[in-house]
């Protein structure tokens, strides 16, 4: 299975506050769209930026400003491991010549999320639209790594293992 690392807080806003647009500046691989793939929650440093977008995607998902100790939102955040599982549906870009947005379905059957759900998210010019998002518990941690990569054998395993629990208990 591959693998997609994503800086926190977006990992956690794609698994558990509605966020299905990955902003990329480049196209997802050939192959992508036949295939789920893992999101893996990058490790990385605690930062003011990050309680900003964190403090960002709490009020974008609840419509209400964040009343709380600002430490206290990045606590339960996991990093270095896989979160769960998705699907890349379609693929949105930036129009050049007139900034709108163009959908580009990566299989006939997809099924997109309304624009109303992915534009709020979507700021750049290329924006992977994702679909069938499966979190799991709990996490797996691994070693991520830049662009799509393969997950290693045993870590892929026990994500499938995870991955078949949290569907039968939707």
């Amino acid at each position: 299975m591959r693998a997609l690392t994503v800086y926190q807080p977006w990992a956690d806003a794609i698994m558990w506050r509605g966020k299905c647009v990955e902003n990329r500046t480049w196209s997802p691989p050939a192959g992508i769209e036949d295939e789920r793939i893992a999101i893996h929650a990058a490790w990385s440093e605690r930062s003011d930026k990050e309680l900003e977008e964190l403090e960002w995607i709490a009020k974008r998902s609840t419509g209400v400003a964040v009343q709380s100790n600002r430490m206290s939102l990045l606590c339960g955040i996991p990093r270095g491991c896989v979160v769960g599982t998705c699907r890349v549906v379609a693929v949105v870009r930036t129009r050049a010549d007139t900034g709108d947005a163009i959908v580009q379905k990566l299989r006939p059957d997809a099924e997109i999320p309304h624009p109303t759900l992915w534009m709020p998210w979507w700021a750049g010019d290329i924006g992977w639209i994702l679909g069938d998002v499966v979190p799991i518990q709990p996490p797996i941690p691994t070693r991520g790594a830049q662009r799509v990569w393969k997950l290693p054998g045993h870590i892929e395993r026990r994500l499938v293992e995870r991955h078949h629990s949290a569907v039968r208990r939707k």
